[in-house]
């Protein structure tokens, strides 16, 4: 959904990977990263802490909180604290499938 991998840091959920978007990959075609673009600012090492409003925490699985949120903008709060000291809330286009990103 953001184009990203996660672990598990006590009950908080942890960029551990954020791919990057792709200009002119094998097929010729641009490939845009939801986590990649002007204005989302999020890193690998930043925590994800809600997505449209909903706290995210370890109970539960990480997908579950982009249930039917495919190919739609989300508002999801990040920060580089697990407190969520300085969180930002940006707004990013997920994406269905992240297969090509990773593969690029």
């Amino acid at each position: 959904m953001l184009g990203a991998n996660y672990h598990l840091e006590g009950n908080k959920y942890r960029f551990s990977r954020v791919l990057r978007s792709v200009h002119y990959d094998k097929r010729g075609e641009n490939l845009h990263a939801p986590l990649d673009q002007i204005g989302a600012r999020v890193e690998e090492g930043d925590y994800l802490l809600a997505v449209d409003g909903t706290k995210v925490d370890g109970s539960r699985n990480i997908y579950s909180y982009f249930k039917d949120k495919a190919n739609t903008k989300v508002r999801i709060q990040v920060s580089s604290s697990k407190n969520g000291e300085a969180a930002r809330t940006p707004k990013v286009f997920t994406v269905d499938d992240t297969f090509a990103l990773r593969w690029a």
